[in-house]
């Protein structure tokens, strides 16, 4: 899909009649060489369009901020996942040698008993 050209990036130039035509054929088979009824009837504006590249333009940096966060939000959460990871065992190893008793480990000196055959 061609996209409309700004209306700041427009350079007005005037074509000679019989490169127009080679150039834009389509145009030139729309018109009919008569007045069509009143002067602005089928004209746009040129401050409408200009204001809708405006908004395309806006709009296209919208797109891209919000890609371009995604980006960065994906880049740190897997960046920092071993940081935290170490972060995490560093606080356990302190909370275990602070508070023994907290260790989820079993203590071997318990006596069991067992039945052979």
């Amino acid at each position: 899909k061609d996209l409309p050209t700004p209306c700041f990036l427009r350079v007005e130039t005037s074509f000679p009649r019989s490169q127009l035509a080679t150039t834009f054929p389509a145009a030139m088979a729309d018109d009919s060489g008569g007045a069509t009824g009143s002067a602005d009837g089928g004209e746009e504006k040129p401050g409408r369009s200009c204001m809708e590249d405006v908004l395309d333009f806006v709009a296209c940096l919208g797109r891209g901020a919000v890609a371009t966060g995604s980006g960065v939000k994906w880049t740190t959460r897997y960046a920092c996942y071993p940081i935290k990871e170490s972060v995490v065992k560093c606080y356990d190893r302190n909370a275990d040698y602070q508070h023994p008793y907290r260790k989820k480990e079993f203590n071997n000196l318990v006596p069991t008993f067992e039945v052979t055959s």
